[in-house]
């Protein structure tokens, strides 16, 4: 399996998030792969040493891109 890293810009997580709906954002990327297709959806929540949400990762098995169309799919989220 090839992976992909991808980093959303800033404004693009605000807006998925709707600046007070930081929930909405990951609800949103887990629709995003059942409309793909997925049939298993997993969030995994990595916390900082203070508790605070550090990270969260997201991981499906949608049918997705191809592996010669990520790079080009996913070279840059928001920032705009």
């Amino acid at each position: 399996m090839r992976r992909v890293h991808s980093a959303a810009a800033e404004d693009h997580v605000e807006r998925l998030a709707r600046e007070g709906d930081p929930a909405g954002a990951v609800k949103e990327m887990i629709w995003n792969a059942l409309d793909a297709d997925a049939t298993r959806v997993e969030v995994v929540i990595e916390r900082s040493p203070t508790d605070a949400v550090d990270k969260i990762v997201i991981k499906d098995d949608d049918s997705g891109v191809t592996p010669a169309a990520c790079s080009s799919t996913f070279d840059r989220i928001g920032g705009s």
